[in-house]
């Protein structure tokens, strides 16, 4: 790994060496070339239009036979100033010379001309020629001084410390994967917020409207106490108050199942091994009144596997969907409940299976809603499936129903990650702290 990294950082260096390489012999010779040829051709024009203004005007004195006085052209040039290092003519309308400064140039040159004009009349042209060989030797110069300057940046890079640099990187690779790991986390607590606000917002719906029930119960009776109370007919009286009764206890029990589920994930106990065998038969005999009632068959699997967690929250979770299933079974002939579980991966699966009325599969999410109830006659707060799934998403875990429809028996399945997970999630937690 260190090795790898020690090499691609060294491959780096030398990309950037070439690079640099290649912005000295490309691009500064070339910048430096169009700089000096636009300089060179800017000055060698302004030259050629001065000189053939200084000519024209002695062409306005002269324009039948200026061609003809080549010594008074020639002082005209020689009063221009003109460098030795430029080869300057000038030229009439038919290209004959009529007068020149300096010695031709062979080689590279570079030239640029300007008419000489009275009125609208050409009457011939000055050029002024210079060495660009001198130009391109400086690029032969600069072409070397590049490659020094290459060369050393390159040696200088060769040197600078791998090791230290590589721990540096390997500190930015691992605060990168630690920002990431936040930013995920982050992610996570802002979608798991944004599902409990919504929640909230349900439950509190919910519950307003679930508790308005008992209470018009109450008021209407209270109305009806009265009246019987004034008309002094006792038993009716008697009934009045029993019904007061009821809707009290309903109220009383709402609450208290409401707070039971507002404490799952808040208030729990200390999370242990439990064994699903232990679990199950404890939950079998706190609800034997159920079970006993409806003549249920019950068929505990052996060998249930073991989970870990809260185990008062797990015997609730498996005595709500045991009595529930009991519930349900009353319309068969020999009504059966069937636990099994096993380990299937990093988990472990639980299912409470009954031959009972069965649920049409648009309800198998619906029924874990807070107050859902399919049969509005059956008894209780509709609390009961909505505490299990709050216990099971508490413990990382999931749970569903598998049923074909009405009159097929159900199957309430939960699934929870098995001890050996929870100890591999601890420790790998142990050591990245």
């Amino acid at each position: 790994m260190k090795q790898t990294l020690s090499n691609r950082v060294e491959m780096t260096l030398t990309h950037l060496a070439l690079v640099f390489a290649t912005l000295v012999f490309i691009v500064f010779p070339a910048v430096y070339f169009f700089s000096a040829y636009s300089y060179e051709t800017e000055l060698l024009q302004d030259k050629a239009d001065r000189t053939a203004r200084e000519i024209a005007q002695f062409v306005y004195r002269n324009p039948e036979i200026w061609a003809q006085q080549e010594h008074k052209i020639h002082d005209l040039l020689l009063q221009q100033h003109i460098s030795w290092s430029n080869y300057v003519r000038v030229l009439d309308h038919a290209n004959a010379t009529v007068a020149s400064l300096h010695s031709p140039l062979s080689g590279i040159t570079l030239t640029r001309s300007a008419d000489i004009s009275h009125g609208a009349t050409v009457l011939g042209r000055v050029e002024i020629a210079m060495d660009f060989s001198d130009v391109l030797s400086q690029m032969v110069v600069v072409f070397l001084l590049g490659l020094a300057i290459a060369f050393t940046v390159y040696s200088v890079l060769k040197t600078i410390p791998l090791r230290a640099l590589n721990r540096t990187m390997g500190d930015l690779a691992r605060s990168n994967i630690a920002l990431e790991g936040e930013a995920r986390q982050r992610e996570h607590l802002i979608a798991e917020l944004e599902t409990k606000n919504a929640e909230l917002e349900r439950f509190t719906y919910t519950v307003s409207h679930d508790l308005k029930s008992p209470l018009i119960t109450i008021r209407g009776f209270v109305g009806l106490l009265e009246k019987d109370a004034a008309a002094c007919d006792h038993e009716r009286v008697g009934q009045d108050v029993l019904q007061i009764k009821n809707a009290t206890e309903q109220m009383q029990q709402l609450l208290d199942d409401l707070l039971e589920l507002s404490r799952v994930g808040r208030a729990s106990n200390p999370w242990q091994p439990v064994a699903l065998n232990e679990l199950v038969a404890q939950a079998v005999t706190h609800v034997a009144g159920r079970i006993e009632q409806n003549h249920v068959e019950v068929s505990i699997a052996r060998g249930l596997p073991g989970v870990y967690g809260d185990r008062i929250q797990l015997l609730e979770v498996v005595q709500n969907l045991l009595d529930n299933a009991a519930k349900f079974t009353y319309e068969h002939a020999t009504p059966r409940v069937e636990i099994s579980g096993w380990q299937q991966g990093e988990e472990v699966i639980c299912c409470i299976k009954d031959n009972g009325i069965g649920i049409e599969p648009r309800y198998h999410e619906k029924v874990f809603g807070l107050f859902e109830r399919l049969d509005g006659n059956s008894e209780g707060t509709g609390i009961g499936l909505a505490l299990v799934k709050r216990i099971i998403e508490v413990h990382n875990g999931r749970v569903w129903i598998e049923s074909d429809g009405l009159g097929c028996g159900a199957s309430f399945c939960f699934a929870l990650p098995s001890a050996d997970r929870l100890t591999k999630s601890m420790q790998t937690n142990a050591t990245v702290s």
